[in-house]
């Protein structure tokens, strides 16, 4: 429940027990909790003094949890898993990028634009954390994620303030911005361009960077640049564990990803990218980012732009579709 609720509905739980009406509390509680324990799948974090042995306060939850599940007097749905199971990490990602032969570029043109943007998505699958098949200690000694790292780490130098994309589109008052994303999680590699006024150039714009650096890497790429962009990285990563709740969160996150805790996260990240070098790097950029500029490389592509937008055939052959058409998609699908 977010903080700004929280006192209104112990308000209005005061004022009805006041008001007599105790019983009508107890049932909307009732509903809640049986909503809960009927809940399907989730997790829950519990946060402890790394004093204290954890396995006291889980089984203690875990038994409460359980006597209020054989309480609730609904029927419960059927299911062969248990009410609680400790720890079930790692959880596995699962791709959700289509298994492409050739590109899917889609051109969505609405009249009531000013301005457009682009989508890039291609196919990512790079490990980021220990497998489990072999120990911690031998993964970390193998850098068995020197590419996600190296990855990380350009995707930072390309898209920084007066960085070559930046300069590329926003600095030609083509677009706002130009952005590329890691997302592990569905294991796809996102360019974006955000807030165009000219789409079209921005985008010929972006496939110039790339070729540029492509056929010149060491004349685009220098060890400054390099140097840079680890700081960046070591800032964001040092930054996401600045505060209560964003510990909090990254806690999370490493066990979700199977890391015994965060000094053990901090320690396959920080020798992973201290070891990162410019031919890692370059590595990477021929066989990811370096295909964004690929007409022929099957990627997806979205383009949404105001409707008297015209696509040169330098960007590929795409297949216009109308908001009428995605949404009769979409309802047929779900």
């Amino acid at each position: 429940m977010s903080f700004l609720e929280q006192e209104g509905v112990l308000k209005g739980i005061i004022d009805r027990t006041k008001a007599g009406k105790a019983d009508e509390v107890v049932a909307k509680l009732c509903k809640i909790q049986n909503t809960l324990l009927r809940a399907t799948g989730g997790f829950m974090a519990l946060s402890l003094p790394s004093s204290e042995e954890p396995n006291t306060y889980i089984d203690t939850l875990a038994r409460e949890w359980n006597m209020c599940f054989e309480r609730c007097t609904q029927p419960a749905i059927a299911t062969d898993a248990p009410v609680i199971k400790r720890q079930p990490f790692p959880i596995n990602y699962e791709s959700r990028f289509p298994n492409l032969t050739k590109p899917l570029l889609v051109h969505v043109p609405v009249q009531s634009l000013q301005v457009s943007m682009s989508l890039f998505s291609i196919k990512l699958d790079l490990p980021d954390r220990p497998t489990g098949k072999r120990s911690f200690d031998d993964e970390l000694k193998d850098l068995a994620s020197i590419d996600f790292f190296a990855l990380q780490m350009l995707v930072e130098l390309l898209g920084r303030i007066d960085g070559p994309l930046f300069n590329a589109v926003r600095g030609k008052g083509y677009s706002y911005g130009a952005f590329i994303f890691i997302m592990p999680w569905s294991k796809k590699l996102v360019l974006e361009i955000d807030w165009a006024s000219d789409i079209v150039k921005a985008a010929l714009a972006i496939n110039q960077v790339i070729t540029d650096i492509q056929n010149n890497w060491d004349s685009c790429i220098s060890d400054t640049d390099v140097s840079l962009a680890l700081s960046i990285v070591q800032y964001n990563n040092t930054l996401v564990q600045s505060t209560p709740k964003k510990m909090l969160e990254q806690s999370i996150s490493n066990s979700i990803n199977g890391f015994k805790d965060a000094t053990e996260f901090n320690r396959w990240k920080s020798v992973h990218l201290a070891a990162v070098t410019k031919n890692d790097m370059r590595r990477v950029f021929e066989r990811y980012v370096s295909r964004f500029a690929d007409k022929d490389y099957p990627l997806f592509r979205l383009l949404v732009t105001p409707s008297d937008t015209e696509v040169p055939a330098e960007l590929g052959s795409f297949e216009v579709k109308t908001l009428d058409d995605i949404s009769a998609t979409y309802k047929a699908d779900y």
